[in-house]
């Protein structure tokens, strides 16, 4: 989830929260990709764009805004591939007192089968409001931690024997016993 909270008694404009997500050609050691648009957006005047781009990121406490004008942010009617975005930003004007703009990424490993249980990749996200007072601008980047799980299988098989020897070396099925 992307979010972004104005926790304060004052409103901050230019609010906005963005998220890389992870690649190989970035150093990970799998590739994550959208499946959809952003679900479940909150928030007065959300917007979301999106991103073919693998942006770098403003450093934590930058007080620095990502330019979301620009011809690399499409919004949602124009994306024809949900796995070709690389960066995802929830954007609003105004990010009023006491609230939260916020939305779920849809994700998925890509090439699952070639990953292994245990192995991590990093998601980048940035967060930016611009304060009402000089100096008050929230800037925070997080790194956050997708880790491949698992449920590992178990494979039983029997044969059936008879006097602790196998019978006619014939394996039965469930449904042959009786």
């Amino acid at each position: 989830m992307l979010s972004i909270t104005n926790g304060s008694n004052k409103e901050y404009t230019n609010a906005q929260t963005l998220a890389v997500l992870p690649q190989k050609t970035n150093g990970d050691t799998f590739d994550m990709v959208l499946t959809g648009p952003v679900l479940n957006l909150l928030g007065a005047g959300a917007h979301v764009v999106y991103s073919t781009k693998i942006y770098s990121l403003p450093k934590n406490e930058s007080n620095t805004s990502v330019d979301l004008t620009t011809s690399d942010w499409v919004d949602e009617k124009q994306v024809s591939d949900w796995s070709s975005i690389r960066t995802v930003a929830i954007k609003a004007d105004k990010l009023k007192t006491q609230t939260t703009i916020s939305g779920f990424i849809p994700v998925q490993v890509a090439k699952i089968g070639k990953a292994k249980i245990g192995e991590t990749a990093k998601l980048h996200s940035y967060s930016y409001a611009k304060g009402t007072v000089s100096g008050a601008n929230l800037s925070n980047n997080v790194e956050m931690t997708a880790q491949i799980y698992g449920i590992p299988q178990i494979t039983v098989h029997y044969e059936e024997t008879i006097n602790d020897s196998t019978s006619n070396g014939n394996i039965l099925a469930s449904e042959e016993k009786n």
